[in-house]
């Protein structure tokens, strides 16, 4: 079955050429191009005709990098400046040196040199820049904040007549704790250089341009120009495949303990799927954690064995030691041989890894802006189209099931993504601000560099960043009270509403970790034979120990010795193996859309083409339960002591409404797609709800400062508790979503 995904590029007008420099034009002839894509004729004339910020969005492999430096450096090259005169940022080290590979020929190509700066730059071309700024400058966003905070001068120097910021991958940067820094980067950048740079931003995946335009711009989001692909469209191959588990107890809750033990996992039927399927070309396999990674590859690596075939599989994700990950690139690349890469989100950018045939998405997708981001990774070349699969394990309800097993939710939300993506929708980012943590982060930063700074300052300086524009000069000014009081010790403050980091703000700024906004978990590396594996996360009371077993790039290793000190474990290859939990966070948030296309699903009689038999069975049986349970006009359903609650909204809505329920004082939690209450029949449930209702609005913010607990930040520990409680109620919105949801249950479940 066909779905639209992308635009094929077609010719071009050949006039925007004429804009370009001399050197830019004889280094596309030197590269055989026949002229430029559309996309790219119109960010030439956008960015050389016009004065406005510039967002290129189209799909992958579509010219989007050419897009921005094309005009960009011929700009430069055609009115040289005396310091670094392009600046892009990009969220990935990978994506920088792959990005340096393409730009380097060019920048060569009229006299413009081309700087990767990140953590493994040598230190002497960081030198040598200082030295001599010029050119072009690939950055992380971790190394943009060292430059910012550690060489105020340098910035200074090497910046002063900056003349574009390129963000690659602007669709990483727009929610989150990441965007935010960035953001607030960016502000500081401008105030360094004393104006405002202009911005070209590119992404393969915007839900809602205009939200993009005021993450860039939101003092003037019209002055951003948008440029997206509007010629004809490509069609995409999509299935939905079910595997259904059997024989396995539920207490065995390892897919690897399980199999040793002998029962057929869902894993190994996985790999009995796709391992003939993918065992020729080049192929891609997303997974939904690290752990999923290296379990599945091990699965398909001992299939192929067992057919007496060469291993194609490899796992690919960020533990793994940077050489093997190169490996397993240039394995992709080489021409005539097979490779298939099983990864996290590691390959969902976009690395050049030359043309995947296939790619499979493993278990339900959360993201449809992620599942887009995926299947444009097939079908790069000339003739073809993308294929994307979608597969999922289920297992058979038991008789006496709740439910939520009884609707098989995950497969349902598999077809729901799905129709979503053959709609063309992709999840808005959403107005989010930023956490409490980055917002203390950043406040730290600019007194270490401004030293000493009040909140007029402050507010003038992160009012120029979308996710900080909230955060006035009042409550900035209560937030630094509370840093600099003496329990806090994170500022000192002097007088006039001044201040300056205290003794915790010094040490958090002499320590390595300060440029990054997340939290580095404690590691320990695996060596064999002398050579690094990678390392494991073992924050979280991870158990490993001589004996143990582990399972790593795919293959099965037991621990010989474990050199502390060292931070390092020695291991050799093994028979049998225990997956390793990773520690990942939670996964991404749900949007609204697609727990409302769920619900779409489940009251319709439709079985698309693009189903596999197992799928048309598995939803053919979740919609009898869903319509056997009149789950659509009754949502509160009993569930063993207490009920269950499915809405069917997305995960703000549930956790909100979770601890709505909670203030209320019943025992509730949230959970993928509804919302559990222990205890609790559908009365007492519909009378609570009435209570969230029409009070939650107005007292969760209250209740959770006084007897909740919510996610600490890294930086933002040393404030009390309640504030922080108080600050993440206050500004997620929470007591609106939980009074919304309630209501939405009373309307659709009358008592």
């Amino acid at each position: 079955m066909s779905a639209t995904l992308a635009p094929e590029p077609v010719a071009a007008r050949p006039a925007a050429e004429t804009l370009l420099h001399d050197g830019v034009r004889r280094w596309m002839a030197a590269k055989g191009w026949d002229g430029l894509r559309p996309i790219q004729v119109r960010a030439v004339e956008a960015v050389l005709r016009g004065s406005d910020d510039v967002i290129v969005s189209s799909g992958t492999a579509s010219g989007k990098t050419e897009a921005a430096f094309l005009p960009t450096v011929s700009s430069l090259a055609s009115s040289p400046v005396g310091t670094v005169g392009i600046l892009s940022v990009s969220p990935l080290r990978s994506l920088i040196n792959d990005q340096y590979g393409r730009l380097a020929s060019l920048g060569e190509a009229v006299g413009l040199p081309v700087t990767r700066w990140h953590g493994e730059t040598p230190a002497e071309e960081k030198r040598e820049l200082r030295r001599t700024p010029r050119g072009v400058v690939i950055i992380t966003p971790e190394s943009l904040e060292a430059l910012l905070l550690k060489r105020r001068g340098d910035v200074e120097r090497m910046f002063g007549h900056l003349r574009y910021v390129v963000i690659d991958e602007l669709h990483a940067f727009l929610a989150g704790e990441r965007g935010a820094h960035l953001a607030s980067l960016l502000a500081r950048l401008d105030a360094a250089v004393g104006r405002r740079v202009r911005r070209i931003e590119l992404s393969a995946t915007l839900g809602d341009p205009r939200i993009a335009a005021g993450w860039l711009r939101p003092a003037a989001p019209e002055r951003v120009a948008l440029i997206e692909e509007d010629v004809g469209r490509r069609s995409i191959e999509i299935r939905l495949e079910c595997i259904v588990e059997q024989n396995r107890p539920d207490w065995i809750d390892d897919e690897i303990a399980a199999e040793d033990m002998g029962y057929r996992t869902g894993t190994a039927q996985l790999a009995d799927r796709l391992g003939p399927r993918l065992s020729e070309g080049k192929n891609l396999i997303f997974a939904s954690s690290r752990k999923a990674v290296e379990t599945l590859a091990d699965a398909l690596r001992r299939r192929a064995e067992s057919d007496g075939l060469e291993n194609a599989f490899h796992p690919h994700h960020g533990s793994l030691a940077k050489a093997y990950r190169q490996q397993v690139e240039d394995a992709l690349r080489r021409p005539g041989t097979a490779a298939t890469a099983v990864a996290t989100t590691t390959l969902e950018l976009g690395i050049d890894i030359g043309p995947v045939e296939r790619v499979v998405n493993v278990g339900a997708p959360r993201s449809l802006a992620a599942l887009r981001q995926r299947a444009g990774r097939s079908g790069r070349r000339a003739g073809t189209i993308p294929m994307l699969d979608v597969a999922v394990v289920a297992r058979p309800p038991a008789p006496d099931c709740g439910p939520l097993e009884a609707i098989h939710p995950d497969v349902v939300c598999a077809a729901a993504a799905l129709h979503l993506l053959q709609s063309g929708f992709v999840e808005p980012p959403g107005d989010q601000p930023a956490s409490l943590s980055v917002l203390c982060h950043q406040i730290l930063c600019i007194a270490a560099v401004e030293a000493p700074v009040d909140a007029e300052r402050l507010a003038s300086i992160l009012g120029r960043a979308a996710p900080f524009r909230r955060f006035g000069i009042p409550v900035l000014r209560d937030l630094l009270i509370r840093l600099s009081s003496r329990e806090s010790g994170f500022l000192e403050r002097l007088g006039g509403g001044l201040v300056r980091p205290g003794p915790v703000g010094r040490d958090i700024l002499g320590g390595a970790d300060v440029f990054s906004v997340f939290a580095t978990p404690v590691e320990l590396g695996l060596i064999y034979e002398g050579t690094r594996l990678g390392a494991i996360p073992v924050s979280g009371g991870t158990p490993i120990g001589a004996g143990d077993s582990v399972v790593f790039q795919g293959r099965r290793w037991t621990v010989e010795r474990i050199e502390f000190t060292e931070k390092v474990a020695h291991v050799v290859p093994a028979p049998k193996g225990s997956s390793i939990r990773f520690e990942g966070g939670e996964p991404s948030p749900m949007h609204d859309a697609l727990p409302r296309a769920m619900r779409q699903v489940y009251e319709s009689d439709v079985l698309p083409s693009w189903f596999d038999h197992a799928a048309r069975g598995v939803v053919h049986h979740a919609r009898r339960a869903y319509a056997a349970r009149r789950i659509g006009s009754m949502p509160i359903q009993t569930d063993g002591n207490g009920v269950v609650l499915l809405p069917f909204v997305g995960t703000l809505r549930l956790k909100a409404l979770a601890l709505g329920l909670q203030g209320e004082g019943l025992q509730a939690s949230a959970s993928s797609y509804a919302v559990h209450v222990e205890a609790c029949g559908t009365a007492m449930a519909h009378e609570v709800l009435r209570s969230v209702a029409v009070n939650a609005s107005a007292r969760l913010g209250e209740w959770i400062a006084t007897r909740g607990a919510v996610p600490e930040g890294k930086f933002d520990g040393t404030l009390d508790p309640a504030f922080r409680a108080a600050w993440w109620a206050r500004v997620n919105d929470v007591g609106r979503l939980a009074s919304e949801t309630a209501a939405f249950l009373i309307q659709r479940h009358p008592a």
